[in-house]
């Protein structure tokens, strides 16, 4: 496209974020109940506007952009996605060995997605070059899901367990901007949290060694703000048309006396594909390969947990997208990995 290219670099290097739970029990009762607030979902990046890189060019009919409408890119762009999920809920044990579990989740996210692209351009200023808006800030909804699930004790070494997580369905995020001669104009967008099936096991392999097994089926392809994608006749975007996928996930934890050390590894399938690949150029979530470990050490009355985790670099590419398809010759390639380190504390009462 005009022979350019070029690659850009997030500006954001850190993501903090914290969760925190609690759970009443009277050993001789068979219920629980428990509070939390956690932390369950994030990305933050932040690509600023460059002359080469075709997706960062300044928006066509933006004053700065260097080809005078010819051609334009998104310009800056800021994506910022914050779930915070506050589950109130119970567990129920059957017997000795079946248990019962239930929450309710209320949820807040703040969401940042700049430019506007999943609203209509507007050409207020009648240049005839439409523009998104780019004075989206952040901004808050309120959503609600639960959770159901059950645990099977089958032998003195097997447990299994099952979990069926809805959609969390989130109010619409609501934002006040400008148009391309600030007259005041409102935007929306909405983006709920996928319905996920989940089936573990795990194995008391010796008194002090235990194997476990996860398999969760992750639903975008039915879930508002994710099933859709490319553009509307009015120019704004769709969705993100992610893929429903499978992630498996295998762990070992050793007790040596009052310490434990754990092991891990999952594999998530890629939601982007080439087909969806430009339209993700603001969520670029596609990493698949995590290796971790950790360890935890208990005392009297606290337990002290650390933990790491990388996400194995993975790459996606395919063409560019106008309003009539893909541009022929072109191609937007995107590539990410992550480090994570994580501190807990868990206090005994």
């Amino acid at each position: 496209m005009l022979g350019l290219s070029g690659s850009t670099d997030s500006d954001v290097d850190t993501i903090p974020i914290a969760s925190m739970g609690i759970v009443f029990h009277d050993k001789n009762s068979p219920m629980a109940y428990y509070f939390g607030l956690i932390g369950e979902a994030g990305i933050s990046l932040d690509f600023s506007q460059g002359s080469t890189n075709p997706l960062f060019i300044a928006q066509a009919g933006k004053a700065d952009n260097p080809y005078g409408g010819l051609f334009g890119g998104f310009g800056d762009v800021v994506s910022q996605i914050e779930v915070y999920r506050l589950p109130i809920g119970g567990s129920y044990q059957v017997d000795k060995n079946w248990s019962l579990g239930f929450s309710v989740a209320p949820s807040v996210a703040r969401l940042k997605l700049t430019p506007g692209v999943f609203a209509a351009p507007d050409d207020a200023n009648g240049d005839g070059i439409p523009t998104y808006p780019t004075d989206v800030d952040h901004e808050l909804a309120a959503g609600i899901g639960f959770q159901v699930g059950t645990r099977w004790q089958t032998t003195e070494k097997l447990g299994i367990g099952f979990t069926f997580t809805s959609p969390t369905w989130f109010e619409d995020f609501n934002w006040d901007v400008t148009d391309e001669i600030d007259n005041n104009r409102k935007v929306s967008f909405r983006l709920d949290r996928p319905l996920v099936l989940n089936m573990g096991s795990s194995y008391q392999l010796t008194p002090d060694t235990l194997f476990l097994m996860d398999c969760s089926w992750i639903n975008y392809s039915g879930t508002k703000g994710f099933d859709e994608t490319g553009f509307n006749a009015d120019g704004s975007l769709r969705g993100l048309g992610w893929n429903d996928i499978w992630v498996l996930s295998f762990g070992v934890q050793q007790n040596i006396d009052k310490l434990s050390l754990r092991a891990g590894y999952n594999y998530g399938g890629n939601p982007i594909d080439a087909d969806t690949t430009f339209f993700n150029s603001l969520t670029p979530l596609i990493t698949q390969h995590h290796l971790s470990l950790g360890g935890s050490y208990t005392f009297k009355l606290i337990t002290l947990d650390i933990a790491y985790t990388h996400a194995f670099e993975n790459t996606v590419s395919g063409p560019i997208y106008d309003m009539s398809g893909p541009v022929a010759g072109t191609n937007v390639e995107y590539s990410m990995a992550y480090d994570q380190f994580s501190v807990a504390a868990t206090f005994t009462f």
